[in-house]
C-alpha cells in the first residue's frame, strides 16, 4: 500500500562521515576562538567545504547500509534492496546524497528507516512530500510525481519556455 512509502533525510550529513585520508587533515580554529593562533585542530570528521566531503559521506552511508543488509542495485547506484531472512523482498531504498525514499514491502514502513537511524541521524517523514526537486503526492490509489514547483522557481528573462505535452495514458504495445 502507499502508506508503506517513507521519506528520510540525513541530518548534517557530511558531519557524520569519518574522515578517511592518507594523511592527517588540520584546520585553523576560527577567529575569536581561544585556540585561534595557538593550535591547529586535527579533523576526524568530514566538514562542509572540503572538496571530498560529499564523497566521504557517500562512502560512509553506503558502508552503513551494506552493514545493515542493504544490497546495492546493479542497475542504478542510488537503489538498495533488502531481503527478509526468508529471502523475500523486505523493501527498497532510493538514495540521493542525504535524501532517502524507503518503500517497505514485508514490514511496517517505519521499521526499515528506523534501523538505519541507529547509525545515521535521520529525520523521518511519514508522508513523502518532496525529494530531489520532485513533489510527491500520495493518494489512496496512486503516487503522483511533479516538478511544477521546481519549474515555476526557474527565472525566465524573456519569452516562453518551449514545452511539449506528454500523453496522459500510455498503452503498452505487443512486441
Amino acid at each position: 500500500s502507499l502508506s508503506d512509502l517513507v521519506q528520510a533525510d540525513v541530518s548534517t550529513a557530511f558531519l557524520q562521515a569519518p574522515l578517511v585520508s592518507d594523511s592527517p587533515v588540520f584546520a585553523q580554529p576560527p577567529e575569536g576562538h581561544p585556540d585561534h593562533g595557538r593550535f591547529l585542530w586535527r579533523l576526524h570528521k568530514a566538514v562542509y567545504g572540503m572538496k571530498d566531503a560529499g564523497r566521504q559521506f557517500e562512502l560512509h552511508r553506503d558502508r552503513v547500509l551494506k552493514g545493515l543488509g542493504w544490497i546495492p542495485s546493479n542497475v542504478y547506484e542510488g537503489i538498495f534492496v533488502k531481503y527478509t531472512s526468508e529471502r523475500t523482498l523486505a523493501g527498497m531504498l532510493f538514495v540521493y546524497v542525504d535524501d532517502m525514499l524507503c518503500l517497505s514491502v514485508a514490514c511496517d514502513a517505519r521499521t526499515l528507516p528506523h534501523t538505519i537511524s541507529a547509525h545515521l541521524s535521520l529525520v523521518i517523514n511519514d508522508v513523502p512530500t518532496r525529494l530531489v526537486g520532485i513533489d510527491i503526492v500520495c493518494t489512496n490509489s496512486s503516487i503522483l510525481l511533479s516538478q511544477s514547483s521546481y519549474c515555476l522557481s526557474i527565472p525566465i528573462s524573456s519569452g516562453t519556455v518551449p514545452s511539449m505535452p506528454l500523453p496522459l495514458h500510455i498503452e503498452r504495445q505487443a512486441d
